[in-house]
Order: C-alpha cells, then sequence, then structure tokens
C-alpha cells in the first residue's frame, strides 16, 4: 500500500502502541499534524513550547514505563528541545524525539530554520537519525522504539527533512531486531554472592534501575535475607516504600544516616544505580567496604567506583539468581542498630520539612509528584513518603530548572490521575506558561510553589562558598502569584506557615489546576 512519509510515520507511531504524543507544529512539519488529523487517532497535546513538550513526554514516559514522544519543527523548535532531551538522556528517560528540518535539497544552504538537529543532539541521545529517504523512515521509527525501550533506556531522536513527509512509497509494517544484553557471566555472580556471604554488615542500594526493569520487590527480598538496610537513589524513589521497615531513605546530603550507614557497612550492593556524586561520593565509604554492582551498562561498570565484584546485565535476570545464591544471614544485629538510628534522627523541625509532610500527609504516599529543581527538590526527596514506584517525576542527573509542570502534565496523560508539583518560585518563573496547557486541557493539577523570593539553592550554596555577600541570588521582581493565577484562569489559595497549609488542605479538593502559594523563609536550608 502506498503511503506518504508522514502517514508512515503515523502508522508506525501506532503499530508500536503510541496513543498521545506532545508537540508544537512549524512548517516542516505541517504535512504531519495533517496526517494526525485525517487518518489517526492519535491525540496530539499542544504545548505553549518545545521545551514544554519534550518535559511533558518526559512526565508521561516516567509514570507508564512507556516510551514517551514528542514532535517539533525545524531549527528553534529542534533546539527548543535539547534540555529536555539531555535530562532524559542522563535519567535514562524511554523516548522518541521527531524533528523536522528543511528538505534535503537544502541541507547545507544555512536555509531558514535549518540545523544540524542530530549533530546538536548527539551527546544527549542513546542514539540519532536523520531519514533522507522515504523508503527507510519505517524502518527507522520502529527501531527507534525499540532502542528507546530496550536495555538501558534513553531517548533516541529522529530528524525528518520536509520533503520526505510528502514523498510517497510502498508501505510495510518492517520487523526489527534490537541487541539483546549480555548472557549472564555465572562466574560474576559467584564472585558477588562469595563477597556477600562474607560480610557481617551489608547495605543495598537501590537505583532507577531496578524500578526501570520492576525489580524493587526482589530488591526488598534480598534486603530481608541479608536482613540489610536499603536505600535509594533519587532516581529509585519509590522503588522501597517508605513505610518498608528495612529502608533508611534516599542517598543525598541532607541524609545524614544514610551517609553514616555507607561508612560503616562492609559490603555495598548496588542495583541499578550510576553512582552520581551528588548521592556516593569517594570520601563516603569506609576502608573495607566492598563493592557489589550489578548494571545493564557495562559503561557504568568502575566508572565512578572500582567493583570488587561486577555482575553485567539486566537486573530481571541477575538479581533473582543472586537472591536465589546468597546464604540467609539470621543475625539482625546490623539492621537493628542502623534502624535505631533511623529512629533517633527523625526530627521534623524545620518549616520546610514540616511543608511537606503536611503534603506527603494529605495526599499519600501513592500521589503522582513533579518538582523542578533546588531546595525543594531535595525536600521533597527526603521528607515527602512515597510507597510506590514511579510516582516521583525530578529531573536528576541535569538538575533541569522549569521541567516540573511538564512533567506534571505529561504524567496526567498516562495516568488520567490528578498530579501534584511541588515546585520554588525561581524554577516556576521559568515555565509558568504552560499553565495556558493545563488550563486548556482542564488538567487537575495542583501547583505547590515554595516562595521564599529567592533562588534558594544558589543563595544557599553562595553563602557558603562567598560569605562576604549575594551576587543575583534574591530575585529582584517577586511575581504576584494570585494575580498571575487569575490572568491564566486557575484557582489560587495561600499559607503563610504549614499549619495554615494543613488547615487549608482539610477543605481542598483537586479541581482542574490550582496554585498554592506557600511562604517560605530564605534561611532555611538544604543540606
Amino acid at each position: 500500500m502506498q503511503k506518504s512519509g508522514a502517514e508512515i510515520l503515523i502508522a508506525e507511531l501506532e503499530a508500536n502502541g503510541v496513543n498521545t504524543l506532545f508537540g508544537y507544529p512549524g512548517s516542516s512539519i505541517l504535512s504531519v499534524y495533517d496526517a494526525l488529523y485525517r487518518v489517526s487517532s492519535i491525540r496530539n497535546i499542544l504545548s505553549v513550547d518545545e521545551r514544554g513538550a519534550v518535559f511533558m513526554a518526559d512526565g508521561y514516559a516516567r509514570s507508564s514505563g512507556r516510551v514517551g514522544v514528542c514532535l517539533a519543527t525545524s531549527g528553534p523548535g529542534a533546539t527548543n528541545l535539547v534540555t529536555g532531551i539531555a535530562s532524559a538522556f542522563m535519567d535514562s528517560v524511554p523516548m522518541v524525539i521527531i524533528t523536522g528540518n528543511v528538505a534535503v535539497d537544502d541541507l547545507g544552504h544555512d536555509s531558514f530554520q535549518e540545523v544540524d538537529t542530530t549533530g546538536i543532539t548527539m551527546p544527549v541521545t542513546k542514539y540519532n537519525y536523520i531519514v533522507k529517504d522515504v523508503k527507510k523512515l519505517a524502518y527507522v521509527v520502529s527501531e527507534a522504539f525499540a532502542l528507546a525501550g530496550s536495555g538501558r533506556k534513553g531517548p533516541v531522536l529522529i530528524d525528518i527533512p520536509q520533503n520526505v513527509f510528502d514523498e510517497a512509497c510502498e508501505y510495510v509494517h518492517p520487523t526489527v531486531t534490537v541487541k539483546k544484553p549480555p548472557k549472564l557471566n555465572p562466574a560474576e555472580i559467584d564472585k558477588a554472592v562469595e563477597i556477600i556471604n562474607a560480610a557481617t554488615k551489608p547495605l543495598i542500594y537501590v537505583g532507577g534501575g531496578a524500578m526501570q526493569s520492576n525489580n524493587s520487590d526482589a530488591a526488598m527480598t534480598l534486603s530481608e535475607k541479608l536482613n540489610a538496610p536499603i536505600g535509594v537513589s533519587l532516581m529509585g524513589i519509590g522503588g522501597v516504600p517508605s513505610c518498608f521497615k528495612n529502608y533508611i531513605g534516599v542517598g543525598t546530603a541532607v541524609n545524614k544516616l544514610a551517609k553514616e550507614v555507607l561508612k560503616e557497612c562492609d559490603v555495598l550492593i548496588s542495583l541499578g544505580a550510576r553512582f552520581s556524586n551528588k548521592a556516593t561520593e569517594k570520601s563516603l565509604y569506609g576502608k573495607n567496604v566492598k563493592l557489589v554492582h550489578l548494571d545493564i551498562d557495562n559503561a557504568e561498570i568502575d566508572k565512578i567506583h572500582f567493583a570488587d565484584a561486577a555482575v553485567r546485565g539486566d537486573l530481571s535476570d541477575t538479581l533473582p539468581l543472586l537472591l536465589h545464591k546468597v546464604d540467609e544471614k539470621p543475625d539482625g544485629a546490623w539492621l537493628e542498630s542502623v534502624l535505631a538510628k533511623k529512629r533517633a534522627t527523625r526530627t521534623g523541625a524545620t518549616q520546610h520539612e514540616k511543608y511537606i509532610r503536611v503534603l506527603s500527609s494529605h495526599f499519600g504516599g501513592g500521589q503522582q509528584v513533579a518538582t523542578d529543581v533546588g531546595q525543594h527538590q531535595l525536600w521533597v526527596a527526603n521528607y515527602y513518603d512515597f510507597d510506590f514506584p514511579r510516582r516521583l517525576l525530578s529531573s536528576g542527573g541535569l538538575g533541569a530548572m522549569g521541567y516540573g509542570i511538564g512533567a506534571a502534565i505529561g504524567a496526567h496523560f498516562a495516568t488520567r490521575n490528578d498530579t501534584l508539583l511541588i515546585t520554588g518560585d525561581g524554577s516556576f518563573n521559568m515555565s509558568f506558561n504552560e499553565l495556558l496547557t493545563a488550563k486548556a486541557y482542564d488538567i487537575p493539577l495542583t501547583v505547590v510553589i515554595m516562595n521564599n523570593a529567592t533562588l534558594g539553592m544558589v543563595r544557599e550554596v553562595h553563602n557558603k562558598k562567598y560569605p562576604a555577600g549575594f551576587t543575583d541570588c534574591d530575585l529582584p521582581a517577586v511575581v504576584d502569584y494570585e494575580t498571575l493565577a487569575r490572568a491564566f484562569g486557575v484557582g489560587y489559595l495561600k499559607a503563610k506557615s504549614p499549619t495554615e497549609l494543613e488547615k487549608l488542605l482539610k477543605t481542598y479538593t483537586v479541581r482542574g489546576t490550582t496554585i498554592i502559594d506557600c511562604a517560605v523563609s530564605k534561611n532555611e536550608k538544604s543540606f
């Protein structure tokens, strides 16, 4: 059957299970939007700009586990996506990004809105393509989905010149074969088992890979079998419920317990974590600690810390085998000593902790929560109690301010549930234009702004390094969020303290989009 390139693209999106994409039209991709209207039931969510669209696709993917899709035109449309692509790349988020470009004959001539999209995005994509022949388009699209959603997941970009959308060829849905992860090496498993069995103070560290591969339950079973405390990375939050008895929290600078336990343990068992310097610096290791590192990506092995035992492969294959082979450790003295310290360190004294605990208590551990980046991100990571995987959406590796509202919108379209955005005024001011999207699609979204009229994290770090004075940390103009809410047609509430917020939430019902403006002191610390 003859189809145009635009129709082939739509057919391949449908064949790969896409029913929602996020995009912004432009001249080079108008043929795709025409095909969406004529021959497809796929819904395009129109963002306010392309950066919002790529963050929406990211939130969609993180909350659902499916591949998120976004669409942008050539030139500035494509370049506006780069921050979101880089964020997805660092956090291993499965996405397919489709960009238009100028016609093949115009490439290389500095044509209007021409950029080298594949060259720009090569360092921040798992793979990328430029498709100059319509006959190759179907295979490329299907391969892109297979690559994005397999192995160590990540964003894949397809750049398509305008003329390819309009040219036609015979269309047959292709068969795509993706390279499988390396076969298990029994010797690697045996070495890991030997080290774990000899340990008396094991500690388990769960990363985003454990959630991506749906192995959170196996990680907790291992914790129970070894009587081992278990912590998570920022990307692993929710993989171990906060109520799990052996849980010690997230590995951030705020979590003094995690730091102390890391110093005291004699073996660290890492499950799908990449050892960000935000979580596990070399100085935190005890002299005698051994590292057992399980990861699907061989590039992560020995990259930051040398492994005493490295187990390469999909956790779905490696972790059950490890769990089966290790000996049970009936002595729980080590674990009990750690949990006793945990009970002793839960204070709840600071203003920001009280705010987050009020929100956690009201919205619950199953709530879909997005954050931006800054102090509030660390407050949420440490004080919001998540009880299920894929509930926290946060730009971890890149730390992209402005991420949150797009991610929250994308999560709604993935789950059809109401979403909660906890943000700071600095981050929110970068992206509140997407309130228009939330309003247009009547999204049940609660936006909680930790409002301290400053770039809180920047101010805090600045004060530590350069205590003589601040440079452009305090915001020169304070936004009147009540007037802003009225202009965008969304609700507005204000809380001057955690106590006021708690009272306000007792009668609060999520209807449409509402801003809750929470006053926070500039002197609140994150670490």
